[in-house]
């Protein structure tokens, strides 16, 4: 599964994890997570974890992303790891150990021009839907 935005908190929560319900209502400072430019617009950078699928699809270290929602991962579902992070903490991606679930924040599908690195999540998510098909 591939969870792009609400779907990346949909799956956190279908895993048992929790979701800031607005930004708003975090005790720390936020970033400005939704962006009032084009979708195509790189807002901020997320730092991608080492040693996740995330980080052997785009590469660890700093990413820069589009930014468009105002709830959050909070606690992160069983059996999920956080695989990439804004600056202000906030989970930006996740995954889990199996290699069955992929959340991503952003927006990659308004990045195919701006960001065409964002091309390769879709290039990694078929890959491993057929190869997962032939099992």
């Amino acid at each position: 599964m591939l969870g792009i935005c609400k779907g990346h908190q949909f799956l956190n929560v279908l895993m048992g994890g929790s979701l800031y319900q607005d930004l708003s209502l975090r005790e720390k400072t936020s970033l400005q997570h939704m962006q009032k430019r084009k979708r195509s617009y790189l807002t901020h950078g997320v730092e991608v974890v080492e040693e996740t699928r995330l980080a052997s699809t785009l590469g660890a270290g700093k990413l820069e992303t589009n930014s468009m929602h105002h709830q959050a991962v909070k606690k992160l579902g069983q059996g999920l790891k956080a695989s990439a992070y804004a600056a202000d903490g906030m989970i930006e991606a996740l995954e889990d150990e199996e290699g069955l679930i992929m959340g991503i924040q952003w927006h990659p599908e308004s990045l195919i021009d701006s960001a065409p690195a964002m091309n390769r999540l879709f290039s990694f998510f078929n890959g491993h839907c057929l190869r997962m098909k032939c099992r």
